[in-house]
């Protein structure tokens, strides 16, 4: 018995020698990043490379893994989404809030700066009364008064300046009826109370994504939409891409 297990830990040796030194394995942990003002108006650099790239790449793992909306957001769909009601679902990603937003009878305006991930919305929710299309949340595509509720789901922490959050609030609102209700949600910074019990080091981060190259959500277009910073990591067979997040204080938002 001796004999055999000795045989088979010379073979696994042989077999880490043959193959040679491991390949490195890319950071997995938040990085702090500093952010560039800017007049307001122009999308940022940041934003372009770290969070629109990014979600065009991994828009079909994405739709793989987010599929139905969170608790709270939910019951506020039970509760303000009803019968004949319009709803404004900006940055609705992969329309995993359209099952919650239409149960009820409502009718939603959705929209995201993703191309690939409102293709996936659209099609995905084509038998709802789910209307999506791509535009950018601080330039909301709609008349002013529009809607009776509006879904601002993990948007706002993808904006990098204090004014552009303030102007995604503003157009937000102003799709809203008089009377008109809106449900905001944003990363906190201090996530220990929370499901990943992780609290970040720095206000701007920027949160690493593995796109694995393998499994069912896997699409070889993925390479191809890859923004430039993406680096590959061999050992998770994965293209790691990094999505810029400003982690908000208790009392940031209020």
């Amino acid at each position: 018995a001796q004999a055999r297990r000795a045989a088979k830990r010379d073979k696994r040796r042989e077999k880490k020698r043959r193959a040679g030194p491991a390949a490195p394995q890319v950071k997995a942990t938040p990085t702090p990043v500093a952010i560039v003002e800017t007049d307001g108006v122009q999308t940022p650099a940041i934003e372009r490379e770290h969070v629109w790239r990014v979600y065009e790449a991994v828009a079909p793992q994405w739709h793989g893994t987010r599929y139905k909306a969170w608790p709270r957001v939910a019951a506020f769909c039970q509760e303000h989404c009803l019968g004949g009601a319009v709803v404004a679902d900006v940055g609705c990603g992969n329309g995993k809030m359209a099952p919650a937003a239409t149960a009820r009878g409502a009718r939603v305006l959705a929209c995201d700066v993703s191309a690939r991930l409102v293709a996936i919305a659209a099609r995905e929710h084509a038998s709802k009364h789910y209307d999506a299309l791509v535009a950018d949340a601080l330039r909301l595509p709609w008349r002013s008064g529009v809607a009776d509720a509006a879904l601002h789901i993990a948007v706002l922490h993808h904006l990098s300046t204090p004014e552009r959050r303030s102007r995604a609030i503003a157009e937000t609102t102003r799709v809203l009826k008089v009377g008109g209700v809106a449900l905001f949600y944003a990363w906190a910074r201090d996530q220990r109370r929370g499901r990943s019990g992780h609290a970040f080091d720095a206000p701007d981060v920027l949160v690493p994504f593995h796109l694995r190259e393998h499994g069912p959500h896997w699409d070889p277009s993925a390479c191809d939409a890859a923004p430039a910073h993406a680096v590959r990591d061999a050992a998770k067979r994965a293209t790691v891409v990094q999505r810029y997040c400003h982690v908000y204080d208790e009392g940031e938002l209020a």
